[in-house]
C-alpha cells in the first residue's frame, strides 16, 4: 500500500470534522510536506 501524498493528508485535514484529531491531521500533511522540500 502506498503512502498517502501531502496533498491527500492535507485535504483530510481539511475535511476532518473531529476536533480531537484535527491536529494529528494538520501535522501529518505539514510533516509530509515539508520531507518533500528536502527532495527537490
Amino acid at each position: 500500500m502506498l503512502e498517502p501524498t501531502w496533498r491527500e493528508l492535507y485535504e483530510a485535514a481539511l475535511l476532518e470534522l473531529d476536533a480531537a484529531k484535527l491536529n494529528q491531521r494538520v501535522q501529518a500533511a505539514r510533516q509530509g510536506h515539508f520531507s518533500l522540500k528536502g527532495k527537490h
